[in-house]
Order: C-alpha cells, then sequence, then structure tokens
C-alpha cells in the first residue's frame, strides 16, 4: 500500500465502520458550519458507520433528500468490498448552515461529473485535471504543474545520489477530487546513521473547484538535497514576486503583501526570498506565503496544517529565483520529515486570497471541525464562532496573549463558568497542533517558555468549560500539553533548562500558577511530576554567591539580574537544601559548576556552559563565570536587552577571527565529554564543533535574529576546553585551562573579562588590579594583549577591564592559569604542555598529555593518561582516555530547535539521536 495512505489513516480521525444496528438500513450524518465564514466544495467525512465489507459502487449519498456527488476514499479492501475507507462530500454552506446527510447501500446512484479526473495513461504516464483548468501530469520521470499563463515543473535534484526509479500511481479520480502518489527511489542509503534507503514521496490531491493543488511530501535524503521545481510564465514572464511575512523588521506585527522584483538580493537570504512554514515566528527569515506573477497570473506556495509537519525546519518551502535567468522557483529540501502546502496556480487575486485559502485548507478546514472537534453542547449557546486569524499578532506569544492568560487564570480562580460553543472552539483551536505546531513534530517554539505562554491561555479557559460532558477528553489533551512542556523544558538528570535560567524560572512561575486548577478540574497533578523539584533544584544549585550569605540567579543567557531570591523560588516547589552540602557537580544539558567552601564567604563558584541547551543562550559556548571569596570576579557578559552583548569575544571563552570577519562567532552546539572530581582536584572538559564562522560587531548592542554574513569552511573548526580547579592547600582555589582549537589557518583570541579598574602584562601573566585576579599563560610562548574594556548601566550596572589575547595558526593551544592574588609561582613544565603553581611550601602540577585534539578521543590504550594532577608530588587526580566520550549523553530533555535569534548552525546529527529517541 503507498505510505501516504496509510498516513491518511494515522493523522486524521478515520472512520470507524462497524455493523450498525439490527434492522438499520439508512446512516445519517449533519454537517453544520459552524464559523462566521462560508466554505464552498469543502471536502468533508462523513460520520457514518457502515456493515463491513460494503459494495461502494452501490452507495447513495443524499444531501437534505437529493442525490449528490461522494468520494470513497479505500484504506482496506477494494471498491466492491470495502473494509475501512472515508466517505467525502463536498457541501456548500453558509455561516451556520446544515446540511444533513443520508447514505443507503445497494442503490441505484447518479451520475455526476467527474470534476476532478485522474488517467492512467499507461508507461508511467499520470495526468489529474479539474474544473478550474489546473493539469498536473508525470511522465517520463517528470512532474508538471500548468494553469492558464503559469506552468511549473519539478525537474532538477540536488543530490550526490543516483536516481533509480521516479514512478507515479493514480490514486483516486472522481467528482470531488483526484490524487497521486510519486515516489522517487535513490541507490543511496540516508538516515542519521544512514540505514534508510534514499527516498522522496510526494502525495498530489487535486481538489474539483480549486485553484490550487493540495502536496503532501516525505523524504529521506542526505542533509543538504533538495528539488527544485521551476516556475514559469506560459507567454510572458514572471518578473514579480508577492510574499506574506510573519514578522516584520520593526519587531512588529506580520506586514501585508510584499512586492518586489524577482532579482537576487531582496531580503538578506540572498537567492532565496523567504522561507515558508505554517506557524508563526518572529523571525525576519520567515513567512507564510510567496507567488511569482506578471500582473494577471500568478504561481506559488502557501504552507498549511503545521500538525502535519514533521522536522518542519528542515522542511521550510524556500521560493527564490536563478541567478542565470531570473525564473523563480521553490526549493524543498528533502533530508528528512515532512511539509503540507498548497501549490496555488491561477489568477494574481490569489495573492489577495491567500489569507482565505490558508484557513480553508488549513487552520479550520470543515472536515477538521466536523471530525476531529467537539462543536456540540446541548443547551449552551449555539451561535457561530469566528475563525481566528492565526496569522496576525494575537499568535505572538510575548504580546497580548500574555495579559490574556493572566485573565483566563483570575477568572478561572474565581469559578467563572462558560457555556458556549465560542470559547469550546476557540480552547480546541489554540491547542491544535495546527496553531503553534507540536512538539512531537519537533517544531520549535521560538523558545520553550513561547510554548508555556502560549498554552497557558487555553489551558486556563479550558477550566471555564468543565461543565461540558465531554470535558474529560479536552482534559487529556491539556495533560499531554503540559507534559511536553515539562519534557522540553527541563533536563534529567539534574534539572537544567533548555533555555536559559531567567526564562527557566519564568516558565515556572507560570506552571505555579495553573497548577491548583489543573489539580482541582482536571485530574492531574504537575507538582507531582519528577521535572517539578528538579528544575526549581537546579536554579538553586548553579545559583552563584553575592555575598553575606545572598546568592542570585547563574547569569548565563538572557537572564537578567535581580531575579527572585533562588531559594525562595526552590522552596515553593518543595526543595530546602544547605548551599554548604554542594560539591562540584555536572549538570547534563548545561554544563558543571565547580565549588569549593559552598555557602561560606570562603565560597569558590565557576559556571562552565558545556552542555547543548541553547534557549535564550549567545555566543557562550565553553564560557566560563567565576566567583571568589562569595564574590563576582570573573564576567559572563549577560546584560538584559539594552544593550545585549551576544559577541563570543564579550564572553570568557576562546573567539575567533579572519581577515574577513575581524569579530566573529563560530557559533555549534557545545557538549561535556568527560568530568572526574576528587578531594583535591576537579576536571571537565567540554567541546564545541563548527564549519563557519558569522560575522558580528565588536561592541554591543547585538542585532537582533543576526544571521550573516556567514564564511563556511572545507574542515571544521574544533574548540576543546579542559578546566582543572585545585581546592585548599595553602593559597587560595585556583583554576587551570587548556584551550585546544584545531582547523583552518585563523586568529584565535583568549577572553577574559574582569571585574576590575586596570590591567596590565607583566612578561607572561596579566595582571588585573594589582593582583587581584593574575593570569599566567604557559602556552602559547608568543601571544599579543588587546584590552576591550567595557561598562553599562543597565540593571545594577558593571565594569569590566577585557583581556584578548591573541594568536593564530591550525593548531593552537592556550593553557592558562588564573589565580586569585599575588602569593604564588608559576612555572612552565613538559615544554609548556603543564604547568607548576607554588605556593609557599605547597607545589601543584599540572600535565596536559598530547598536542592534538582530535589524539585525546582516538582508539588506544584505555588508561592512556590525557590530564594529571599533582599536589606535593603525589597523584590527586588523573583523567585517562576512556573517560573522553564523544557521545556521552547530554540529558533527558526535547529537541530545542533554535530557529529564530539564536542560529547556532545545523543541529549535529549526534545531538538529534540523543534527543528524539523516543519522539
Amino acid at each position: 500500500m503507498n505510505r501516504f495512505a496509510i498516513l491518511t489513516v494515522c493523522i486524521t480521525l478515520g472512520l470507524s465502520i462497524a455493523a450498525p444496528p439490527a434492522g438499520a438500513g439508512t446512516y445519517s450524518d449533519e454537517v453544520r458550519n459552524p464559523t462566521n465564514r462560508a466554505y464552498e466544495d469543502a471536502l468533508v467525512r462523513l460520520k457514518v458507520d457502515l456493515p463491513t465489507p460494503f459494495d461502494a459502487t452501490g452507495l447513495v449519498v443524499r444531501k437534505d433528500g437529493e442525490q449528490v456527488p461522494y468520494q470513497v476514499e479505500v484504506i482496506e479492501g477494494e471498491p466492491g468490498a470495502v473494509e475501512k475507507g472515508h466517505i467525502w462530500v463536498a457541501p456548500t454552506l453558509e455561516s451556520g448552515q446544515t446540511a444533513r446527510y443520508e447514505v443507503t447501500l445497494d442503490g441505484d446512484p447518479q451520475d455526476f461529473d467527474a470534476r476532478a479526473q485522474g488517467k492512467d495513461r499507461g508507461n508511467g504516464h499520470v495526468q489529474l485535471e479539474n474544473d478550474k483548468a489546473v493539469r498536473i501530469g508525470f511522465e517520463d520521470g517528470e512532474l508538471s504543474f500548468t494553469a492558464e499563463g503559469v506552468s511549473v515543473m519539478a525537474d532538477r535534484w540536488q543530490t550526490d545520489m543516483t536516481e533509480t526509479s521516479a514512478e507515479a500511481e493514480l490514486l483516486a479520480s472522481g467528482p470531488l477530487f483526484s490524487r497521486m502518489a510519486v515516489r522517487y527511489q535513490f541507490d543511496g542509503k540516508a538516515g542519521l546513521d544512514r540505514d534508510t534507503p534514499a527516498y522522496a514521496e510526494t502525495l498530489i490531491t487535486l481538489p474539483a473547484g480549486k485553484p490550487y493543488a493540495l502536496i503532501h511530501q516525505s523524504h529521506t535524503m542526505h542533509r543538504d538535497d533538495h528539488q527544485i521545481w521551476r516556475i514559469e510564465g506560459v507567454d510572458r514572464s514572471l518578473d514579480k514576486g508577492l510574499m506574506r511575512r510573519w514578522y516584520d523588521a520593526q519587531f512588529s506585527a506580520a506586514p501585508g503583501i510584499e512586492e518586489f522584483d524577482l532579482e537576487p538580493g531582496y531580503t538578506r537570504l540572498g537567492e532565496t526570498f523567504i522561507k515558508l512554514q505554517p506557524r508563526w515566528s518572529q523571525g525576519y527569515d520567515h513567512g507564510w506565503f510567496f507567488g511569482a506573477t506578471d500582473g494577471d497570473h500568478l504561481a506559488g506556495a502557501l504552507a498549511l496544517r503545521a500538525g502535519k509537519w514533521h522536522f518542519p525546519h528542515d522542511n521550510h518551502v524556500q521560493p527564490g529565483v536563478e541567478q542565470t535567468d531570473g525564473a523563480a522557483h521553490l526549493k524543498l529540501p528533502t533530508f528528512r520529515g515532512e511539509r503540507y502546502w498548497a501549490l496555488v496556480l491561477g489568477g494574481r487575486q490569489l495573492a489577495d486570497d491567500a489569507l482565505s485559502l490558508a484557513e480553508f485548507e488549513g487552520f479550520a478546514p470543515l472536515d477538521k471541525l466536523h471530525n476531529e472537534y467537539i462543536l456540540e453542547w446541548e443547551g449552551a449557546d449555539d451561535s457561530t464562532f469566528g475563525v481566528a486569524n492565526f496569522y496576525s499578532n494575537n499568535t505572538n506569544p510575548t504580546a497580548m496573549l500574555r495579559g490574556w492568560a493572566r485573565n483566563a487564570v483570575r477568572d478561572a480562580r474565581a469559578g467563572q463558568t462558560r457555556n458556549n460553543l465560542r470559547t469550546l472552539y476557540d480552547v480546541q483551536a489554540r491547542m491544535d497542533p495546527d496553531w503553534f505546531g507540536d512538539y512531537d513534530s519537533h517544531w520549535s517554539p521560538i523558545n520553550p517558555n513561547f510554548y508555556t505562554d502560549f498554552m497557558k491561555y487555553p489551558l486556563a479557559r479550558l477550566v471555564t468549560l468543565r461543565n461540558h460532558p465531554r470535558f474529560d477528553e479536552l482534559a487529556e489533551r491539556a495533560e499531554k500539553i503540559m507534559r511536553d512542556d515539562f519534557e522540553h523544558t527541563v533536563t534529567l538528570p539534574g534539572g537544567a533548562g533548555n533555555e536559559a535560567p531567567g526564562y527557566h524560572e519564568y516558565a515556572m512561575k507560570e506552571w505555579a500558577e495553573l497548577a491548583p486548577l489543573l489539580r482541582e478540574h482536571m485530574g492531574f497533578d504537575i507538582t507531582e511530576w519528577e521535572r517539578w523539584e528538579e528544575g526549581a533544584r537546579f536554579l538553586l544549585r548553579i545559583s552563584q554567591p553575592e555575598g553575606e550569605g545572598s546568592r542570585n540567579f547563574n547569569p548565563a543567557g538572557d537572564t537578567h539580574p535581580g531575579r527572585p531570591d533562588p531559594f525562595d523560588v526552590a522552596r515553593r516547589h518543595g526543595v530546602r537544601e544547605n548551599a554548604r552540602d554542594w560539591k562540584t557537580e555536572e549538570f547534563p544539558g548545561f554544563g558543571v559548576i565547580f565549588r569549593h567552601n559552598s555557602g561560606t564567604a570562603d565560597e569558590t563558584y565557576l559556571s562552565f556552559k558545556a552542555g547543548p541547551n541553547r534557549g535564550h543562550y549567545h555566543g557562550d559556548q565553553l564560557a566560563f563565570h567565576y566567583a571568589h571569596n562569595a564574590r563576582k570576579r570573573v564576567i559572563d557578559h549577560h546584560v538584559g536587552y539594552s544593550p545585549r552583548p551576544g559577541q563570543e569575544h564579550m564572553h570568557n571563552r576562546l573567539a575567533f577571527f579572519n581577515d574577513r570577519f575581524e569579530w566573529a562567532n563560530m557559533d555549534g552546539h557545545e557538549r561535556l565529554i568527560a568530568f572526574e572530581t576528587s578531594d583535591v582536584a576537579d576536571v571537565a572538559i567540554g567541546q564545541v564543533d563548527s564549519e563557519r564562522l558569522r560575522e558580528q560587531k565588536k561592541m554591543p548592542p547585538e542585532d537582533w535574529d543576526a544571521r550573516g554574513p556567514l564564511e563556511h569552511f572545507d574542515q571544521d573548526i574544533r574548540y576543546r576546553r579542559t578546566i582543572v580547579q585545585f581546592k585548599g592547600g595553602a593559597g587560595e582555589d585556583y583554576f587551570i585551562f587548556r584551550d585546544q582549537y584545531e582547523g583552518p589557518t585563523l586568529g584565535v583570541r583568549f577572553c577574559i573579562h574582569v571585574l576590575a579598574d586596570r590591567m596590565q602584562r607583566r612578561d607572561d601573566a596579566v595582571h588585573f588590579d594589582d593582583d587581584r585576579i593574575r593570569l599566567f599563560i604557559a602556552s602559547p610562548r608568543e601571544w599579543e594583549l588587546d584590552s576591550l574594556p567595557f561598562e553599562h548601566d543597565r540593571e545594577g550596572g558593571e565594569s569590566t577591564q577585557g583581556a584578548l589575547l591573541t594568536t593564530e595558526g591550525d593548531n593552537v593551544e592556550f593553557i592558562t592559569v588564573m589565580y586569585p592574588g599575588g602569593d604564588a609561582r608559576f612555572e612552565r613544565i613538559e615544554d609548556g604542555r603543564g604547568v607548576r603553581v607554588t605556593i609557599g611550601e605547597q607545589v601543584d602540577e599540572v600535565t596536559f598529555h598530547h598536542g592534538l585534539v582530535h589524539q585525546d578521543d582516538q582508539p588506544g590504550d584505555a588508561d592512556r593518561p590525557v590530564v594529571t594532577a599533582r599536589r606535593n608530588g603525589e597523584q590527586v587526580l588523573s583523567l585517562t582516555a576512556d573517560a573522553i566520550d564523544m557521545q556521552r549523553h547530554q540529558g533527558d530533555v526535547g529537541l530545542f530547535v533554535p530557529d529564530v535569534g539564536y542560529p547556532f548552525g545545523p543541529l549535529p546529527d549526534w545531538l538529534i539521536r540523543q534527543r528524539t529517541e523516543g519522539y
């Protein structure tokens, strides 16, 4: 059976065709238009129970007593003996109008015109055509679409595999719709593990009376593979583009239709104009409609049904233009997953009608309302409801929706009930995956807290519908939403947020407002779920000391200063802990917190961002934030929104540059690959890889949603950081860093930003405020010092001295000691691959083995040393080769796809494998 025939059963509410009550001979259903808009020729599946098997060729379907055209979709069986299927009708209904349908067996059905013919002409030639003069053909392996004045040819593949077959199958022909499936197969295998035969399949449905074809595509190929569908005018060129974005560059509501010349460079995407997706987005590069026109005719694409997309961010429909001749095209990626969209073909007015078409086929198709929504409520207000404008800024979770949610919570707490279909519809629509996407399909909510914000409103409003007889069914959907939210926000073990600590706490606060309502009215208690406590415990345990016994939030990402007391947050979630009990600890997804004397005035604290959770984070992969004697000393700059330094060189880590980009981010997703602790020393190793640099400004403010320019390299930029903490003994706690870089020849900067008034270089060390902090450089021998001071007065203000230690090469190693004070001596050992620190009579040594990043994770002796630490000649820590694990698990949490504002590059395969397991 064709794969899409199976999918139809899975993703829709398929009819359950079972034996009717004894004596029953007529089977009826009423289709009502509950909205305030009209539907014309709307395809709808009837909810009727027929005995099986039944003969579909003898069915008679009457609407209000008159025979009407219908079509049977056979899922199992054959037309003369249908075991499972759908009966489709196509009513035209005004607002509030109802049509009564009756189905009888073994009748004398009337012949109706085949308004959407499908023909199999043999030799692999399949053709569809409807009464709107839309023609679709597949012949000699090529797929084409034509209408008056326009044509679209799916004629070019971009892949290194060889196409082995291209076949079309006619699936339906009749008075209501025709359908074909086109399947391409290739000679290679694809998927993350290259174990799936590579294919691409397109299911095309051509409805009667419509100027478009519905396209449902599924594929598994290589990462950059795609197909090009070329758009042309029949008699004259299509030289203008029409586009609808989700958001404009002024951070406001979506603009209207943009008209532009079909030339490269209209947007910042070069030859591509926009990336189409069927879900609201905060990104400038995302839209939902594109058309190419000559002023009279139009061909284009309309993104539909977010709930039918899988791995959506790999499946954007990408309209663009050919550099050679200016012809428009649609680039259709085929890496993995599914997408659902409409190819529109006809007159220029289709651009003006795009929103209406999207409502009709996307957000509120009558078939979905009839079969998937609860729309009955005896005694309730049965007035029609308005189809929500999903394309407006009302979908923005950060806008007016937050106020609506607060009001909905207030109403629910006050015991308010609503007995009207308008609220019943609105709640279901907002919980519908077609509106805001679904985590199971790997939709990114842009940030996890956006999903929390968006869903808070319908969940609170749902409480007011508790008198509905089918309330329990809606409550089950609410519980699924909450579990998804928890599972994609809080990482286990350890409770790390999928986004920065401040936003993680924000989501938890939103949950706390809903918790009593959900417990009392929906029968589930989120405060009993493991992630409820673990998320709060994480915020507490990574909190930084602020002196005099107080603590504040870890400042990573867009976490603003002045958050609530972490102990108060924890107590509200049932977590009570003593900071004096904490030791150096790993938090999968986030990284490591190094500690000593925690909870005292002598506390040492260093936060190492070595995990791939990246919601509301910026260029801080492998960066650290440091406190000594319970006070901040080295700042990882995050200062709210104005200014917000997203630059890599404003973080305490290596930064990279070249002749083209003096200031740049490497992006990528970091991971912790080794971790060991002992009584005297602790060590952690993290790594991040990228194949590009992305240009940045030297100083804040950061540009929102900055995506380039980019420079790609043939070999990866590979950055590995090892941090060793020495604890106790004769002097202060201190840290030794090993920063390794391999890749193309680049400029490399070691960056550190210290709360200090001045700095200066003395031989092989940089001193801040004399010796408040000393940075000794054991390797490399040659480096240049540049200054990058920064200060601001936002949210309490900060003033730092930034030291940039610069060298260049394709294999660079920095080994540095960060010591808080002046009572220590530093020496190079092991030819600069180690360091000796002498404090009075105490002698500490750290030796780093091997000189290249890749040498430490190559197969070899498991006990081969990588890091060795000694105190007074006695070994206190040894990390061997078997401790380095490039597949180390980075935590059980959903896959966050940073699609807007956080362009870290493609999700790496290792992260996809870990975080899509079970989804």
